[in-house]
């Protein structure tokens, strides 16, 4: 099907690409710089650099989008947002850096999302809203070839599934790229049906995927 000038397998294989793009520069620019981007040690750049490809997807994608309405209660998606961002202010201030670092999670407590410092909010925030701008397209496209959202669901999660696994490619950890593999393939459960049929869906995706980061943190810390 044809949508704004796109098939949809086209805009799937843009979205698969931009985010491959998204690690491919990051790992090059350590590569080069000698210099591993972290969350917390580098979040002025890793902010500019995940905006960057924010607009770089709003741009490419912005006749898929055009026509499409994710927020129509704006009121109750700002309550939200705020109430979001309180509880993660909490959570990286004073909560996780109060809870004990023990046995295995030494190991894990030092990954990129899963620091006790609250400044990794900010980059960690464009980051996420870069991955949801892609997420979202997908669906979209996946929802104008099949009709049922089982299916969509299906393809998301081996899409979405398969790229966290190329995580690998930046450097990460297998467990670590596993486990973020395995939530994503977890997320095709709920994120399609939120974001095509649930008001204001895009906002609870935005969140769930948020919340993510704070449940992980806090099994491999209690």
């Amino acid at each position: 099907m044809i949508v704004s000038g796109k098939t949809s397998a086209h805009v799937l294989m843009e979205a698969g690409a931009l985010y491959a793009a998204y690690l491919l520069f990051w790992g090059i620019f350590e590569t080069i710089s000698g210099i591993p981007l972290g969350y917390t040690t580098h979040p002025i750049f890793v902010t500019l650099y995940a905006l960057a490809w924010i607009g770089i997807s709003l741009f490419n994608f912005q006749n898929e989008l055009d026509d499409w309405h994710p927020v129509p209660d704006r009121v109750r998606a700002r309550v939200t947002l705020v109430l979001l961002f309180a509880v993660l202010g909490v959570f990286y201030t004073y909560v996780l850096p109060a809870l004990p670092v023990v046995g295995a999670a030494v190991w894990w407590s030092s990954l990129p999302t899963l620091g006790g410092d609250p400044i990794f909010i900010i980059p960690k925030a464009f980051d996420i809203f870069f991955q949801q701008v892609l997420i979202i397209v997908s669906i979209l496209a996946l929802s104008r070839l099949f009709t049922d959202i089982r299916v969509v669901s299906l393809f998301y999660a081996l899409g979405f599934g398969l790229a966290h696994l190329s995580l690998l490619l930046q450097g990460s950890a297998l467990p670590y790229a596993g486990i973020l593999a395995i939530a994503a393939l977890g997320s095709a459960v709920v994120f399609p049906y939120l974001i095509l049929r649930v008001k204001n869906g895009v906002v609870y995706t935005y969140s769930l995927h948020w919340l993510f980061y704070v449940a992980l943190a806090l099994l491999l810390r209690v």
